[in-house]
């Protein structure tokens, strides 16, 4: 792959990416930053755990099923008309959370701001794809990363410290007020990135067609894969890592963040790495070398799981490094299967996100149903998630139309 820039971004790219980042952050951090209101909400609304819960389960409904609205109609219509819906429904949606009466309506208010943050995502990495590619696009994308990444360790520590000085609704609040500044940004930083020239002329059956070409397309589902596969392994093991440092370790709750925040650190701090070592490499050879790393921590992972008598340090280590190769993996992946679909990217977008979130569900439920706490599923899922990002990384560099082996 040609990793040489397609045009240079209208703004600096630190700049543009960290706008990126922020409109990508919007989802996320509606999910992370009233995750410590849980019980509190369930108390002042009178419901179970269970039914607060579900206002976190129907916003991940929402952040499935959305983009494959946002994406192809962005491809038609143009990215800053959309974006700027996206951000009306969020903010709407944020409102709908402050005044709701009971948790029927928060649940619903929920799914519609859930529909507003999924938008934001496809739409800025959607934008990215169309100012640049290659080395350019890795770039931008990890200085999104970088505030997407940081997101999820800073939003439940500042989300429970307001509680103690608010009621949760204020939280919404704060939400709500993100997409407010979002729409600023927007306005006096983007650009529309889709001219009509290049748009996808409506019809009634292109809107569909789209994704039929998409998973017809062995590259772009191949670097999906790679990016899923990532995202997959990090996700799912980040929910059992807890569990394994207190059972296995006898660690508590204030070391348990503390080693859980350095792991997931080491993949923020990787994903910036990513665009200087693709431009020392080169695209393919950067893949090989990576997901080989990535193995080689799979397997001595999974050897210290069979042997049971990896040391603390010597588990952080390990896990940090797989954590590492996840984050340098998610980049290429990404841009990777962006550049597969130059005249799709809102499609391609869309897709990207829904096959990593199809990918982290799919691996984090998997290992649900394993032993609390015990090393060989956490190493049994590193392993297939690495072997699977290998196996789509290799797929990926065979010709379109050969048939692999």
């Amino acid at each position: 792959m040609d990793c040489r820039p397609e045009a240079d971004p209208p703004r600096p790219p630190m700049l543009l990416g960290l706008t990126f980042g922020f409109l990508s952050m919007l989802g996320p951090f509606a999910i992370d930053f009233y995750l410590p209101a849980l019980p509190t909400i369930a108390r002042e609304l009178r419901c179970t755990p269970a039914l607060a819960q579900l206002t976190l389960a129907i916003f991940f409904l929402a952040l499935a099923f959305g983009p494959s609205l946002y994406g192809p109609l962005s491809d038609r219509v143009g990215r800053l008309p959309l974006l700027y819906a996206a951000l009306v429904v969020f903010l709407f949606g944020s409102l709908l959370c402050v005044i709701t009466p009971n948790i029927e309506w928060l649940i619903g208010a929920r799914f519609i701001q859930g529909l507003g943050g999924c938008g934001t995502t496809v739409l800025a990495r959607a934008m990215i794809r169309d100012v640049s590619r290659g080395h350019a696009a890795a770039r931008l994308l990890a200085r999104a990363f970088l505030v997407q990444g940081i997101s999820p360790l800073l939003a439940p520590v500042l989300g429970g410290a307001l509680l103690h000085y608010m009621s949760w609704r204020w939280l919404f609040v704060v939400i709500g007020t993100l997409a407010v500044i979002a729409a600023g940004l927007g306005a006096s930083i983007l650009a529309e990135t889709h001219p009509s020239a290049r748009r996808l002329a409506p019809s009634r059956n292109s809107f569909w067609r789209s994704y039929e070409h998409l998973l017809g397309n062995r590259r772009f589902m191949a670097m999906s894969f790679v990016a899923g596969s990532s995202t997959a392994g990090a996700f799912a093991f980040l929910t059992t890592l807890p569990f394994i440092l207190a059972h296995q370790y006898g660690f508590e709750s204030t070391a348990i963040g503390a080693i859980v925040a350095l792991v997931a650190g080491s993949q923020i701090i990787f994903t910036q790495l990513c665009p200087r070592l693709l431009r020392h490499w080169g695209f393919e050879d950067y893949l090989t070398r990576v997901t080989t790393a990535g193995l080689a921590l799979a397997a001595t992972f999974g050897t210290a799981a069979a042997v049971s008598s990896t040391g603390v340090a010597a588990f952080v280590a390990i896990v940090a490094g797989l954590f590492g190769t996840d984050g340098l993996l998610l980049t290429p992946g990404a841009v990777g299967a962006l550049d597969a679909a130059p005249n799709e990217g809102g499609a391609a977008s869309a897709l990207l996100g829904t096959l990593q979130l199809l990918c982290a569900a799919a691996a984090s439920m998997l290992l649900s149903a394993a032993p609390a706490g015990a090393l060989w599923p956490a190493a049994l899922a590193t392993c297939v998630c690495t072997g699977a990002a290998a196996g789509a990384a290799w797929l990926a560099r065979q010709p379109q139309g050969s048939r692999p082996g």
